[in-house]
């Protein structure tokens, strides 16, 4: 019989996002094979979605969305309680409301879809960024609710890198960290949405160009009053909103803090991706 060891356990959670004790069974069922263990995982999650799909979903909300015009209402069923106080199951529930209401309550539109039976894609994230790693593997789990597969990939950071800064189209979904060096809140709006960085070895990813967008950066970065500023950040924020695909799963305070005889000299964006202990010298 195969050795299981603690490491094992903790690398297959990892990858797969599964519990503990169900990473610990596939490993033992596998004989300590990680992509058989998978493989396993994968089935049970199937088995268990067949046993629960004659259950009665008697829970629930109901979701709402309205214009000027017309209303519509969608029921979005549960197994509990629980379940439907959830803010993932709250904002699903929204989500279907306001898409119902875009189809003007036509049913067969719906079914019509480009993904009615959901979809899969892949989630690359750097080596460097481990964290990156975990929050993917929880956004794929929670995203299998929708019907979307969601497979995690690890890749080299340099290669992540190049993947983003050649702007490839698509360039599909993307996970990162974003740690503003400056104080000023308005920086990295002009490196994510300005149509100037919307070309190669920039961070306009997405390849946004709105001149309105522009307008509003430059606004801002012309004018010393706090006020005249902070409405054109607020109204360049709006427009992202309502234009790009950019989602904000938390927000990380990262700080750095040295004894007065030792320097690093290297702080910025993107400090976290580097080797950044190596370059802590003394003065």
């Amino acid at each position: 019989m195969a050795t299981i060891s603690a490491t094992m356990v903790k690398d297959l959670r990892e990858k797969t996002g599964a519990g503990m004790m169900d990473c610990k069974a596939a490993l033992a069922e596998t004989k300590g094979d990680v992509e058989a263990a998978v493989d396993w995982l994968r089935t049970k999650g199937l088995a268990k979605a067949a046993k629960k799909a004659g259950r009665i979903a008697a829970e629930g909300l109901i979701g709402l969305a309205a214009d000027a015009k017309q209303a519509a209402l969608v029921e979005v069923n549960s197994e509990t309680d629980f379940v439907a106080r959830n803010a993932a199951f709250q904002k699903m529930a929204s989500g279907i409301a306001e898409a119902a209401l875009q189809a003007k309550g036509d049913l067969d539109k719906l079914s019509k879809s480009k993904f009615p039976g959901g979809f899969t894609a892949t989630l690359p994230y750097p080596d460097s960024e481990q964290t990156l790693g975990k929050a993917a593997l929880a956004l794929s789990q929670n995203l299998k609710q929708l019907g979307i597969t969601l497979s995690v990939k690890q890749v080299p950071t340099d290669e992540w890198f190049g993947t983003l800064y050649s702007h490839p189209k698509p360039l599909g979904p993307q996970i990162i960290s974003w740690g503003v060096d400056y104080p000023d809140p308005a920086d990295a709006l002009h490196f994510i949405y300005d149509s100037t960085a919307a070309t190669a070895n920039n961070f306009n990813t997405a390849n946004y160009k709105n001149a309105q967008m522009d307008k509003l950066l430059k606004i801002q970065q012309d004018s010393v009053n706090p006020k005249v500023r902070a409405d054109a950040v607020a109204n360049a924020l709006k427009l992202t909103a309502r234009d790009i695909p950019y989602i904000p799963l938390w927000y990380q305070e990262v700080a750095m803090a040295l004894k007065t005889k030792y320097v690093y000299a290297d702080f910025g964006t993107w400090y976290l991706y580097t080797p950044w202990a190596t370059q802590i010298t003394a003065k």
